[in-house]
C-alpha cells in the first residue's frame, strides 16, 4: 500500500509541475547543445587561424625572396618552364617559335 501511495504522489508531482520539469529538461539539453556547438566553432576558428598563419609565413618567405632578388619570390619554389609560361599566356600559340622552321610564324604574329 505504501508503494502505491508513493507512486500516486510521484505521478501527482509530475502532473502538477510538468511545465517546470519540461522546461528544466529543455534547458539542460539546450545547454549541452550550446557547449558542443561552441567546441565545434572553436575548432573551426583554430583551424582557420592555423591556415592563415601558414599563408602569412609563406608570404613572408616569398617577400624575403623578392627582396633578395630571387625569382622564387615571383614564381614560387617550382618555377615554370618557358613552355609552361607560353601555354599560360597564349594557349593557342604554344608551338610558335619552338623549331627553326616555325620562326617565320613568329614574324607574322608580331
Amino acid at each position: 500500500m505504501g508503494q502505491l501511495f508513493s507512486l500516486l504522489l510521484l505521478v501527482g508531482f509530475i502532473g502538477a509541475y510538468f511545465k517546470w520539469i519540461a522546461l528544466a529538461v529543455a534547458a539542460y539539453f539546450t545547454y549541452r547543445w550550446a557547449v558542443a556547438a561552441w567546441a565545434r566553432h572553436r575548432a573551426a576558428a583554430d583551424a582557420w587561424a592555423a591556415e592563415q598563419k601558414a599563408i602569412a609565413a609563406r608570404a613572408d618567405q616569398q617577400h624575403s625572396w623578392v627582396i633578395a632578388d630571387d625569382d622564387r619570390g615571383v614564381y614560387g619554389a617550382a618555377m615554370p618552364s618557358v613552355r609552361q609560361m607560353r601555354r599560360r599566356l597564349a594557349p593557342d600559340l604554344t608551338d610558335i617559335g619552338q623549331t627553326p622552321s616555325s620562326l617565320h610564324t613568329v614574324d607574322r604574329v608580331a
